[in-house]
């Protein structure tokens, strides 16, 4: 095997999730339904943007149209998670999330770039929201917490950002505590999230209630907005930052009941929780004061400082989303590092389930290790920006690697001759012949008859990737070439479209007969989803570009180091 056939190289798709030589150990165990995947990805999605991003996106652009901002941007978010919902399906024996879906589909190595991102990602992720809620609960108390920790006991140091500066206590424990917590099983972790994502929803739909109680409806029809609606898009652009963490319940699958519909539906159903909430909410703030009244800083806590219940309610609401958050990244930091360990691109200890608890212990073990480093070392809220790089790589490459699927096998023959091969086998392979081979099965021989060139597969998946990086490369001149802003806008739409049209007509791979969901539109659906979140992803900061860059060089290190050759697949290949 080559170096190219090494980094290409996918997974096929298991029976029953299991290699042969995993049958006599413990496996996860199937405990979420579909209400606990629900509220995972809840939990995940609601932080603290919606209390953060709302005022500002509104005094600075939407105006008293963030509710519109917000409804775009689900409607964004709803259209990325079909794409994960039909990887859920197709895919239901492992909790990798994208990672698993880039693996099946592009190969090892860009699976391991995703894996790894998702890891770093979840882990500074964890330390942050530690962080974060630390400042939360502490300003309740007056900064008595913090104030307590320098002046009584010293634990204070004088270092350059982004160094910590002092012994951030509440953040350790809170961080120690849920990561205990998770240690004990699947079931009193989904206990906590279920009940946090319920009381986040009810503070989110009080806030909605209150502002149509208390709020004054000339508000909304204030006539100094004038950004007009590129307003509100640049507003949506900003808080669907708030709707990360949807696809939660893919990280789950191994865990899940029924994953192979449970697991596609909660993402539809929670995002349209998350949607109606943030809506309501965002309106409700609106109602409360005139959009360029809004408070940049503390906008919900500031609106209603005069309705005292409600303003007792706000200040509260950013803690406990917090605390739901952080539940949720913990439950996904460990199983995409067990995914991983599992696949022999991480290290092997971390696939070690718990005979008792059956959770990752290792991988939530070691994940709480670091985390707690990354709570002692560093401010990790100034280092936390790479991530929505990765949120949106990770976003555009699940829709890229959707179209491959649908595009990488382009005839019927080369399924029919391998069914045939498998069944005059063995009496039994027919029925499990579609989880044998790989999901892109490249037939060397075109179907006779019919246009040639709409047959060829790998014309197909060049002119998807074509396509992939002429967007990266457009959208990078229109951030930074702004008189060229209306002839790049125009190229942007052209290529789009000219390229889903050509795409259409291309024979696309029949789908698996079990299948419970499958995208609408393709190629259309599936290349609006790539193009809009590679224009958010370019739009990153520049210094948020240089640590993901250094990422991204450590991850390929780490790969020809170590993934390459401990590779489950290298050693099945031999």
């Amino acid at each position: 095997m080559n170096i190219l056939q090494k980094l290409t190289r996918r997974q096929p798709i298991k029976v029953d999730g299991r290699d042969q030589d995993e049958n006599m150990a413990p496996n996860l165990e199937r405990k979420l339904g579909l209400a606990a995947l629900v509220f995972l990805n809840v939990s995940n999605s609601i932080g603290s943007g919606i209390y953060v991003l709302t005022g500002m996106a509104s005094n600075l652009y939407a105006g008293q149209f963030i509710s519109l901002s917000y409804f775009i941007s689900g409607i964004a978010c709803l259209l990325s998670a079909l794409c994960f919902a039909e990887f859920a399906s197709r895919i239901k024996t492992s909790s990798g999330s994208s990672y698993t879906f880039i693996y099946y589909s592009l190969g090892e190595f860009c699976a391991f770039i995703i894996g790894w991102l998702l890891f770093i990602g979840s882990l500074t992720s964890i330390a942050a929201t530690s962080i974060t809620w630390s400042e939360y609960f502490d300003s309740v108390f007056d900064h008595a917490i913090k104030n307590f920790t320098i002046e009584t006991i010293q634990a204070y140091w004088h270092l350059p950002s982004p160094f910590s500066n002092y012994l951030d206590i509440p953040a350790i424990l809170v961080t120690l505590f849920f990561f205990l917590i998770s240690l004990r099983g699947i079931q009193l972790t989904a206990f906590f999230n279920n009940i946090l994502a319920v009381l986040n929803i009810s503070l989110l739909l009080t806030i909605t209630i209150g502002g149509f109680i208390w709020g004054n409806i000339d508000n909304l029809i204030d006539t100094k907005y004038s950004n007009g609606f590129n307003g509100i898009i640049k507003g949506s652009s900003i808080v669907i930052y708030a709707y990360i963490g949807f696809e939660s319940s893919t990280f789950a699958v191994e865990e899940a009941l029924n994953p192979n519909s449970n697991v596609p539906l909660s993402m539809i159903i929670s995002i349209v929780i998350i949607m109606l909430t943030y809506c309501g909410s965002s309106l409700s703030l609106n109602l409360m004061q005139p959009f360029d009244k809004i408070d940049l800083h503390s906008s919900f806590p500031s609106a209603f400082r005069n309705v005292k219940l409600m303003y007792y309610i706000v200040t509260i609401g950013p803690i406990m989303s917090l605390i739901g958050s952080l539940v949720s990244s913990i439950f996904s930091t460990a199983r995409i590092a067990y995914t991983m360990s599992k696949d022999g691109l991480l290290f092997k200890c971390l696939s070690s389930i718990n005979a008792r608890s059956k959770i990752p212990d290792m991988a939530t073990v070691w994940s709480m290790i670091i985390c707690l480093l990354l709570i002692l070392i560093f401010d990790i809220k100034n280092l936390i920006g790479f991530t929505d790089i990765s949120g949106f790589l990770i976003y555009s490459s699940v829709a890229t690697a959707l179209l491959v699927v649908r595009y990488g096998n382009n005839t019927d023959n080369g399924n029919k001759r391998l069914n045939q091969s498998l069944t005059e086998n063995s009496p039994d392979s027919f029925e499990l012949s579609e989880d044998r081979v790989y999901l892109l099965e490249n037939d060397s021989e075109a179907e006779p008859g019919g246009n040639y060139f709409f047959k060829k597969n790998f014309i197909a998946i060049l002119l998807i990737f074509v396509l992939y990086f002429s967007n990266i490369v457009l959208f990078y001149l229109l951030n930074n070439f702004e008189s060229l802003k209306i002839f790049l806008i125009i190229s942007i739409f052209l290529i789009n479209s000219i390229f889903s049209i050509i795409l259409f007509f291309f024979e696309q791979a029949p789908s698996p007969p079990n299948l419970m969901f499958k995208v609408p539109w393709v190629p259309f659906l599936p290349i609006l989803v790539m193009t809009l979140s590679i224009y958010l992803m370019m739009a990153s900061e520049a210094t948020d570009w240089i640590l993901f860059g250094i990422l991204i060089i450590f991850c390929i290190i780490k790969y020809f180091l170590y993934g390459i050759h401990h590779s489950k697949l290298s050693s099945e290949s031999l």
